[in-house]
């Protein structure tokens, strides 16, 4: 393994490091803002457009952990083709993708939810 193989396992690391802390803190902030706005308005008439908003804003998170998902499995592979191996080698590949697609139902419930509200 050269010098520039390992610059390159170092890149690819820091730019998954980099998008995670970047979603975990929109997924952190937007779970708990659907979680207060549909407390507050237990209860409350909602208009369609404040549904059907809420409803896109969670498919578009969805659709956004998938690509992440993608986007780690793909990090992934290229780590096993700089290293010419078959295993990620302490890349946790499989946890991110994972983690990714819990995301990614979480934020399919609550769509499912804002649906339930529909008038």
């Amino acid at each position: 393994m050269t010098d520039d193989d390992l610059k390159e396992i170092e890149r690819i690391r820091a730019g998954l490091v980099a998008v995670w802390q970047i979603w975990m803190a929109w997924f952190c902030w937007f779970f708990g803002a659907n979680v207060l706005v549909f407390w507050i308005r237990t209860g409350q008439e909602l208009r369609a457009w404040e549904v059907l908003c809420w409803l896109m804003f969670n498919l578009q998170g969805f659709i956004a952990a998938l690509l992440l998902a993608r986007y780690c499995r793909i990090a992934g592979s290229r780590v096993m083709r700089v290293l010419g191996t078959t295993r990620h080698l302490g890349f946790p590949v499989e946890f991110a993708v994972i983690g990714a697609l819990m995301n990614g139902s979480a934020l399919l419930i609550n769509a499912a939810a804002w649906m339930a509200k529909l008038p």
